[in-house]
């Protein structure tokens, strides 16, 4: 009875593949939400409240801005092997609010620099915990053949906090002040943490149904079934002419020694459990991980090359102000937010080899077409304002190009993780390393974050933007392709009708 109560207590809605796809959802979106969201309202904090003069206001922006990338790149592998330790995924994302919590009232606090890198960093090991083992929870939620449009369904959502993180901090300081507008960061860590309090997911629901159905076989409605499994006991069901078991041994004991070898059958001993295996070096040594670790490395450095050349770039060529820049940046995300679930399904259904390719060569025609554009390399880019509506179409082609590769890294680590996995599941111990699969691509991504800047800066001093743009061009095709373009497929032959 007690189980059929707690059962009751919403428990076929909180562990519904819906709510934890939301919960999830909702996890990644206040990640990228939280990392966002003190940029515009950065400067004001650097000034106002911690004294740091202009001419040094610039230098401590970077530096507070370098420090979660850096941060979640270190610590992320070991992120991820303390999840995969962890006996349920509920308990780690939990965790990971708590620190993220923790950062978030440290950096709203902070009396000085040293503190508010501190907290940011503190911040940034709970952002890249939750986003860790929040993939690893829709990787269980999720079978193989839905991973490709679950991802795309979601991204479009979480992709949107790195939107909504700015705009909204930047409205409220003006309007309610610098304590209220990190209230309201805090009450989106709090809506996150009630979700997944209340959040069962699927490891535990299977628990708890088995646990049911084990109640329901030992303790039968029927009595007389009980009453005849014990074979002492004689009631309407018992034989008439008992045989003890002594006499069928005795019986077998009697027969010939020839009849006996014929019916012999070799006792089956268990298969010793192996080893597991070092995930580190089955990772880096396996074809489909390094394609997928170089896509997820290229993109990221692409994406932080743009953010750090693209707004100087139009100011100094075209005399854009501010608002120009931003409406740049919102056709870079607006493909992803409408074409990402689509994409995704396309991904289920084809693999992840051609639509990582096509986004990839036209990633890389967009780039050209972007540093050509004010570069005179076009002959027709020069009349009027053509340069700026060339600069715009290739924009756009970059976002639509980004969608086509967006998540494919991703999704090729978890369809090799859940194959390893299907054909030898305990290849790497009895929890698996889906955590440690997804910090590994978080690693990448964070290097990338980092590497970026650096790489597109550097170009750009030394042989200017538009052949910066032709060295990012070409080359992304070879990296996204590494080591052989076929690797990247998702082959229709591996979809099962298991639902993981």
């Amino acid at each position: 009875m007690a189980l059929d109560n707690r059962l009751s207590l919403g428990y076929q809605w909180r562990s519904s593949r819906w709510f934890i796809i939301s919960c999830i959802a909702i996890a990644l979106f206040s990640e990228n939400f939280l990392y966002s969201y003190i940029a515009p309202i950065l400067p004001a904090m650097l000034e106002d409240r911690l004294h740091v003069g202009k001419s040094e206001t610039q230098a401590a922006t970077a530096l507070v801005l370098s420090v979660p990338p850096f941060v979640s790149m270190v610590t992320g592998p070991l992120v991820g092997h303390l999840a995969d330790k962890m006996p349920n995924r509920k308990s780690s994302l939990l965790m990971s609010l708590g620190a993220e919590m923790i950062g978030t009232i440290v950096t709203m606090i902070s009396p000085s620099v040293p503190i508010l890198l501190v907290g940011r960093g503190i911040q940034a090991i709970g952002g890249n915990a939750a986003w860790i083992v929040g993939l690893a929870t829709l990787a269980d939620t999720v079978g193989q053949e839905n991973t490709g449009k679950t991802l795309g369904t979601i991204s479009s959502f979480f992709a949107s906090g790195l939107l909504f993180g700015p705009i909204t901090s930047g409205m409220l300081l003006p309007l309610v002040g610098y304590w209220i507008t990190w209230m309201v960061a805090i009450s989106v860590l709090v809506v996150d943490m009630i979700m997944r309090v209340v959040m069962i997911e699927n490891k535990q629901s299977r628990e708890v149904y088995d646990k049911k159905n084990t109640l329901s076989v030992e303790v039968p409605n029927d009595i007389e079934a009980v009453q005849a499994n014990d074979p002492n006991e004689v009631n309407e069901q018992t034989a008439l002419l008992h045989v003890p078991s002594s006499e069928n041994e005795d019986e077998n004991y009697s027969k010939p020694q020839s009849d006996m070898a014929t019916n012999f059958k070799p006792i089956s001993v268990p298969e010793l459990t192996t080893p597991s295996e070092n995930f580190y070096t089955f990772i880096l040594t396996n074809p489909r991980a390094l394609t997928a670790l170089a896509c997820q490395w290229t993109m990221a450095v692409i994406l932080l090359s743009l953010d750090t050349t693209l707004p100087l770039h139009a100011t100094r060529t075209f005399g854009w102000d501010t608002a120009g820049v931003s409406l740049m940046f919102l056709i870079l995300q607006m493909p992803s937010l409408l074409l990402a679930p689509s994409l995704g399904m396309l991904k289920d259904r084809v693999g992840t080899k051609i639509p990582t390719g096509f986004g990839c060569l036209a990633m890389a025609f967009s780039l050209w077409l972007l540093g050509a554009a004010a570069n005179g390399s076009l002959f027709f880019a020069s009349i009027e304002n053509k340069a700026q509506t060339i600069t715009m179409v290739a924009l756009t082609g970059i976002g639509i190009a980004r969608t086509f590769v967006n998540g494919s890294g991703i999704m090729e680590i978890t369809n090799l993780m859940k194959d390893v996995q299907r054909e030898q599941p305990n290849r790497f111990g009895p929890n698996g390393k889906m955590s440690s699969a997804y910090s590994l691509t978080n690693f990448t991504w964070n290097l990338g974050m980092l590497m970026g800047p650096v790489i597109s800066g550097s170009l750009t001093r030394t042989v200017g933007y538009y052949y910066m743009n032709m060295v990012l061009g070409t080359f992304i095709p070879p990296s996204s392709s590494f080591p052989d373009a076929s690797l990247l497929e998702t082959e229709l032959h591996r979809a099962r009708d298991v639902d993981f």
